[in-house]
């Protein structure tokens, strides 16, 4: 007997079936390739994000560059005036072909072009210690006070922008600099801070030193407008108009102060084009055609009269307006008399030792020369005494008529001699001070001397280290301070 089975459904294979996958596929499809979309997307948005921020950096790196270059300019010019041999000009050539302008050239190929006329220095023009270097001119010497007179050695910084082998453009910055570059016709010791550039990987030699500066690169757009003043908002056209000559261009750069520069960047990065726009004002702070400043050679301190005794020294002093000029003394016996140059006195301070009686009234000048002028100082008179007075103290004068006034001298060998008569009013108390004799007359230590007062009795001075005459024994009627003689200390 055969029963027949009921079939049990819970048993059957679990999973999609064709026509289900076939449904479900296509969602799976696109949720994927939306995420890897977003991906895409997102990379290519830090990509762009990324070199966007560099090519601001690289737009504000070379504004301030060019700033900074404008404001210790000279002038601004229409074409490089330092001739460009090979390998400085534009294609690294020579040439006309291969100067620059601050136009556009007729193909459109060149230009246009920032070109400076820079003064070269001894170290980084930034630094507060730089100074201007100078030609060495058969008309002034390199002396430092009259170099300014010569010529400032300059030379030319020039910003062009030049395509590469994949067909964008790069903004460059070159130095030119003159003949003499290097040499002893400069007044500095050593090379200009500034160097001659040209194009990377040109051997360098005489006309080119180190590379150029790569400013910036994926260069779309790079020109200038020129203002006639800081505060103008309309540019000059002329200054740029390409119809007129480099000479009638330069003519007008002359009065111009103010730049506009404007810099644009951009490239395709990640399948999108990003790029930026700059702009900067810059104004020179030098004068287009500076003249030197002339100094003129001139006495700065003059001498003054000097008064004292005999074997005493005096100096006298001039000082000229420029350290490195030549002093000349010269003296003279009397005045109206004929000057004479006074062997090895060429300092600005001249001294005399030992003086002598006889050459009471002489006259003394300092005759000055920077090799291109000549001054004469003030004229000078030396006083010659032979005995000095000390002021009295204490109630004590000189006794008056025809008797001496108290004094004091060196002789020739040294020793100090004392005169004059003297007198007092009223009683001394002893060890009074009479009168101080100055330093250089005074002894090495008390001194006990002998005198005579009135009438004609033995009286007692003591002298100190001090320089004091001090009072000690005698009449008040009268003093005498004649033959008192020391040798000082």
């Amino acid at each position: 007997m055969h029963y027949l089975l009921p079939i049990n459904k819970s048993q059957s294979k679990s999973g999609f079936t064709l026509v289900e996958v076939l449904g479900v596929a296509p969602i799976v499809i696109l949720v994927i390739g939306g995420f890897v979309a977003l991906m895409v997307s997102m990379v290519g948005s830090v990509l762009a994000t990324r070199d966007q921020n560099k090519m601001m950096y690289d737009s504000q790196n070379a504004m301030t560059m060019i700033e900074q270059d404008v404001k210790l300019s000279g002038m601004f010019l229409a074409g490089n005036e330092i001739p460009a041999p090979s390998p400085q000009g534009y294609n690294d050539g020579a040439g006309a072909i291969n100067s620059f302008s601050n136009v556009a050239t007729a193909s459109g190929t060149i230009g246009p072009m920032l070109i400076l006329r820079t003064f070269t220095t001894d170290i980084n023009p930034l630094n507060s210690d730089r100074q201007t270097v100078y030609t060495n001119q058969p008309s002034f010497s390199c002396n430092a006070n009259i170099k300014t007179n010569n010529q400032r050695f300059t030379s030319n910084t020039i910003y062009f922008t030049k395509e590469n082998s994949d067909g964008s453009d790069t903004l460059w910055r070159r130095t030119l600099m003159q003949q003499g570059y290097g040499t002893p016709d400069l007044c500095m010791t050593g090379e200009p801070w500034q160097q001659p550039s040209c194009a990377p990987g040109v051997a360098k030699g005489s006309y080119c030193e180190v590379d150029d500066i790569r400013v910036a690169d994926n260069v779309t757009s790079f020109y200038i407008e020129y203002f006639n003043g800081a505060e103008d908002t309309t540019p000059s056209l002329s200054a740029a108009n390409s119809n007129y000559t480099v000479n009638t261009r330069n003519d007008l750069l002359e009065s111009i102060d103010t730049i506009r520069v404007n810099l644009t960047i951009g490239d395709y990065i990640a399948g999108r084009y990003v790029s930026t726009t700059v702009a900067t004002r810059a104004t020179r702070l030098n004068v287009a055609s500076e003249p030197p400043t002339i100094v003129s050679l001139a006495v700065k301190t003059q001498p003054i009269s000097q008064s004292a005794l005999v074997s005493e020294s005096v100096s006298f002093t001039a000082q000229p307006n420029m350290s490195d000029a030549n002093v000349q003394w010269q003296r003279r016996t009397s005045s109206g008399g004929s000057w004479s140059n006074i062997s090895g006195a060429t300092s600005t301070t001249y001294t005399i030792n030992n003086l002598q009686l006889g050459w009471n009234n002489y006259e003394y000048r300092a005759v000055m020369s920077d090799g291109v002028d000549t001054a004469t100082s003030n004229v000078a008179t030396l006083s010659v005494n032979l005995w000095g007075e000390f002021d009295l103290q204490n109630s004590w004068t000189d006794y008056g008529g025809s008797y001496a006034t108290s004094g004091f001298t060196r002789t020739n060998t040294g020793v100090i001699l004392l005169k004059g008569l003297i007198k007092r009013s009223g009683t001394p108390t002893n060890d009074e001070i009479i009168g101080v004799l100055p330093p250089g007359y005074r002894p090495a230590d008390r001194l006990l001397l002998q005198t005579i007062s009135n009438p004609n009795v033995t009286a007692r001075l003591d002298i100190t280290e001090d320089g004091a005459i001090r009072y000690k024994e005698g009449s008040v009627g009268w003093l005498s301070l004649e033959g008192i003689a020391f040798v000082p200390a």
